[in-house]
Parts: structure tokens; sequence; C-alpha cells
């Protein structure tokens, strides 16, 4: 079977699996092991974010909720299908006194049952509190109502003074229009993580900056720094502040690259000077999220792609690329009548999992490279995973993943001089 094939086989297969309406859950099931699906980290997103008010000991957070559908369990019920979610959250000092607390409880419903699975389709919520200044430890859980499960974030947040003699400036988010703030019609609905697509001229930043003398100029500087490297697009605004808290936009339309950015902007008045920052995806075309350039989209290509196509693709000038890459994907879209591609965004998804969990020491963020993170990627989260110990016999440790649907199974051996992990065997 070529390799292509293999992958699309064992991931569509894994995609029905995870469809099947009389099934417990909509992730592949695990009974043990140290990682869990990477799609419990990324369909599941949380955001803590603060504004001054006019009240100099108290500061809003508001805490965003983002959960895709996929997420969530739904059951048929008449001629819809419903989900039901409790999200709990409590926060406490740094004494770990009960600071806030918040039960809510959502229901989501859609008539289509291939929403239910949708990964570009999601529930948004946003709660506020009011909180003194100081540092603080944020506990969120959410809860389907109907498999129980629960899932946990937890963010340490420190709550800043916005009023005195000094520049503040508040959390950065991003908005597809000004409005959106500024007739405070969708202020609750933030886009985050913050996504732009290459062609796309509509995403705000905004913020807001307490300035401390009304009237007085104050100069925006703001940069694009692509990860690992050196600022590529650097700008510069001159405003002046006409009430103490200032709402400030900054319209992202340049174009850039695609790739994961992180946007700085500092506020600077004189000597006084302050800083804030959020990470910027800029998208290619429909492609997935998890493609952070060309050379990390064309690498892990090597284990699913036909060998003379990849050797092809290697040598090809970067647009060629882009068009193999294009055209490989489209041809293997499950649902070819919408925007998203599940396959290439699951394909990612694994690529970014085993990046970060299975890199060796010599080898940061290129765990995919490793025997595990190519099993991981082409297989998906096994099933069960066995650990052994150290033995007088026997001085290194192993683990056995097994995936019982796919009646696989394979042995990784840990090596005695590095610590890495080596497929031995395979079943």
């Amino acid at each position: 079977m070529k390799r292509s094939s293999l992958f699309c086989f064992v991931l569509l297969g894994s995609m029905i699996f995870l469809s099947m309406p009389d099934v417990s859950g909509q992730y592949m099931p695990y009974e043990a092991g140290r990682f869990n699906a990477p799609q419990k980290e990324s369909l599941f997103h949380v955001l803590p974010s603060t504004m001054p008010t006019v009240y100099a000991d108290s500061v809003r957070l508001t805490v965003f909720s983002r959960i895709a559908f996929d997420f969530l369990q739904f059951v048929f019920k008449d001629t819809i299908y419903e989900s039901n979610y409790e999200l709990t959250y409590q926060i406490r000092d740094v004494k770990g006194g009960l600071a806030e607390s918040l039960i809510t409880r959502s229901k989501v419903t859609t008539r289509d049952y291939q929403e239910t699975n949708a990964r570009h389709i999601f529930s948004q919520k946003a709660v506020h509190f009011m909180l003194k200044p100081g540092l603080y430890e944020l506990l969120i859980e959410l809860r389907d109502m109907e498999t129980e499960d629960p899932v946990r974030h937890k963010v340490e947040i420190k709550i800043p003074a916005y009023h005195g003699n000094s520049l503040a400036v508040s959390d950065l988010l991003y908005y597809r229009s000004r409005s959106a703030v500024e007739l405070e019609v969708d202020m609750d609905n933030p886009i985050f993580p913050g996504i732009r697509n290459q062609r796309d001229s509509t995403l705000y930043a905004h913020f807001y900056l307490y300035h401390p003398a009304v009237g007085d100029s104050f100069t925006i500087h703001y940069t694009y720094t692509p990860e690992n490297e050196e600022p590529r697009y650097t700008h510069l605004l001159r405003a002046s502040a006409d009430q103490f808290i200032q709402s400030v936009f900054i319209k992202l339309d340049e174009p850039m690259d695609f790739g994961q950015y992180d946007f700085h902007v500092k506020i600077s008045r004189g000597d006084d000077s302050v800083s804030v920052q959020s990470p910027l995806y800029i998208r290619w075309g429909s492609h997935s999220t998890g493609i952070q350039n060309l050379k990390q989209a064309i690498g892990p290509l090597e284990y699913i792609m036909n060998p003379s196509l990849y050797r092809q693709l290697r040598g090809a000038a970067p647009e060629e690329q882009k068009e193999i890459i294009h055209r490989f994907w489209k041809d293997r879209d499950p649902t070819p009548e919408t925007e998203q591609n599940e396959l290439e965004d699951e394909f990612y998804q694994r690529v970014i999992y085993a990046s970060r969990n299975f890199s060796e020491w010599h080898q940061r963020d290129e765990g995919w490279k490793t025997d595990r993170g190519r099993i991981y990627i082409v297989y998906g989260t096994p099933t069960e995973i066995e650990h052994s110990s150290f033995s007088s016999r026997e001085r290194r440790r192993y683990e056995i993943w097994n995936y019982k649907h796919l009646q696989r199974r394979f042995v990784f051996a840990e090596t005695s001089i590095t610590g890495e992990y080596r497929l031995i065997s395979e079943e």
C-alpha cells in the first residue's frame, strides 16, 4: 500500500470511527499513556484579558473560552443535535484564597450531523470579573454533561494597576471590524488565536491605553517578528490622548508571508513607555493553521507522499512547492464542498504534537523526525501505551504502543547513551 494511501486509510478510518453515533465520545479512546490526543489541546482555547476601569482599585478581567463542536458530545433529540456543557471558574490569590468563582451552563444545537464533528465551528463564551491589582491563578474546568469528562486549564494572571503617573496598557485582542468594539456589538467575540488570511485586510488589533496626561501626544511602534527571526515589518504611528483611558485600534492589512509571528506594540511618551504583544498567525489560503512555514509544511510529507512526488516537491522552487502541496491536499479533502480540509488539519496537528512531545535533546522542536513522531503522525494516538522499568538484566526502558482498532503494535526502546527512543519491532 502506498504511503499516502496508508495515512488516508488510517486517518479516514479514525474519522469514521469517531463519527459513529453510538460511541461514547468523539475521540479515539485511549486507556493509558503519558500524553493526550492533540485535539483536546487545539479545540478548547482559554484567553484571559484585562482592561482598565475608572476606578483605581478595580480592573475588569474577561475570560474568553472557545470550544470546537468536535470537542463536544452531541445527542440527537427530535430533529436536532444537542450538546450541553458546564464551565467552572475559580480565581485564587497568591495565598490560595478564593477571590472569585462562577459556574455557567450552555447548550449548543445544530440540525446538521456533519457540524457535530466540525473543528471550524465554535461555541464561544465570555465571563467578566472585577479584581484588585495583583497576582492570581485561574482554574477553568470544562465538563461535557453527556460524558462527564472534565478538561482543565490553569493560567497565572497578573492584574496590573492602571492608574498612576505612568502609561499602562491592557491585553491585546483581535477583531474583524472596529465596530465590534466601538459599538459594543461583538466585544465578547474576539478572534483567538489571532488568525488572518494572507489576503484578508479586515483584522484589527485592539487595546486600551491608560494615559495619565490628557492632551499629550504619544507614539505607537509595532513590529511583526517571525519565530526565531529578526523583526520583518516595522511601523510607527503618532496619536494624542483625548481621555485617560484610550481605545486604540491598529489595522493589520500589510501583505505578508504566511506563518507564525509575534505582534509587538510599544507605546511611548517621552521617557515613559509600555509594551504589549500577542501571537498572530498569517494563514496560507484555506490551508491548515498548523503550517508555520514552507519548510515545516514539506518535511513531514515524506511519511505519506509518494516517493517520486516527494522528490519532485523537494527539488521545486518555492511557488511550485506551494502548488504541489495545494494539489496534494485538495485531492484528499474528505469534504471538498467546505473550506476546511479535515485530513490536512489532523495531519499537521499531529506534526505539531509530535514536535512538542517527542523532540530529542539535540533536535529541538523536531520531534516529528523521531521514530515515535513518525508512528504518531501516521497512526495517531495509541489505544494503549505500556511502559517497562529498569531491571537488573535490562538497563533500558521500553514503550509499547498498541492500536487495537488497527491490530498494530510498535515497540520502542530507549538508547543507553542519549536516552532517545528507537523503534525496534512492529507487528
